[in-house]
């Protein structure tokens, strides 16, 4: 039993990290997204929305799907999309696209933090 609390405890580090990476991310790299995306402060700022609707969703979504899926499976794939999402951020050019990824990466945080 001991053994079983240390790896769901690591599960449960491992995730709160990637989440606060993942929410930190957009902070520190505001003004290189402006030069990324061609836009200016203004538009980039609805990144930030887009990342709050989309913890609001996933949040609410965790309810009805938490109890339906096996939960190391729930976890391990939304854990996966966090990852994906956040791996494909610096490839995105048109800022439309960057806020959607920016939504996705919002559900799977909401997902992530509903689900623990």
């Amino acid at each position: 039993m001991g053994l079983l609390a240390c790896q769901s405890c690591d599960c449960g580090l491992s995730d709160w990290c990637s989440q606060g990476m993942g929410a930190s991310v957009l902070g520190p790299t505001i003004l290189s997204l402006v030069t990324l995306l061609n836009a200016d402060i203004k538009s980039i700022s609805h990144t930030f929305t887009g990342l709050a609707v989309g913890k609001l969703v996933g949040s609410f979504l965790a309810g009805i799907i938490y109890d339906r899926m096996n939960e190391q499976l729930f976890l391990s794939a939304i854990t996966a999309v966090l990852g994906l999402s956040l791996g494909l951020a610096p490839f995105v050019s048109s800022l439309r696209v960057f806020v959607v990824l920016m939504s996705l990466e919002g559900t799977a945080h909401g997902l992530l933090g509903a689900g623990q």
